[in-house]
């Protein structure tokens, strides 16, 4: 996911020609999108916040 509106613009521009990605403009801790890969470049005061986040979706019992 991409939340600034021009770095998403950019990445598709970017990243159009790869069939098996799939970019998704959000915020992607409000997401409930699967996915394999999670790639983003967070702000320092919002790491826990994603480490938990993270585990809370890789949880066997949210499988």
């Amino acid at each position: 996911m991409r939340q600034t509106r021009s770095s998403y613009s950019d990445a598709q521009e970017e990243f159009s020609n790869l069939a098996n990605l799939e970019l998704v403009h959000g915020d992607g801790f409000k997401s409930d999108v699967e996915f394999t890969v999670f790639v983003s470049n967070l702000p320092y005061s919002q790491s826990r916040k994603a480490i938990e986040w993270l585990a809370q979706k890789n949880s066997p019992a949210q499988s």
